[in-house]
């Protein structure tokens, strides 16, 4: 994870949550930009500080 002490994100990790995020969106009918989907992308952002960096992960979130 190239996620350093900067706080930045790679080109390939911003794809990868991105994905994930859109995914997650996909198979819940939610809006990406709706209240619960950012919600979802700030909890898949910290998920992914956290260590959990396979999109699979990420899309399994639970509210």
């Amino acid at each position: 994870m190239a996620n350093g002490s900067d706080g930045r994100f790679s080109t390939d990790e911003i794809q990868t949550i991105w994905e994930a995020h859109r995914e997650w969106c996909a198979e819940r009918a939610i809006k990406p930009d709706s209240t619960d989907g950012e919600e979802a992308a700030a909890a898949m952002l910290s998920m992914y500080k956290s260590g959990k960096i396979r999109k699979h992960e990420l899309v399994a979130w639970h509210a």
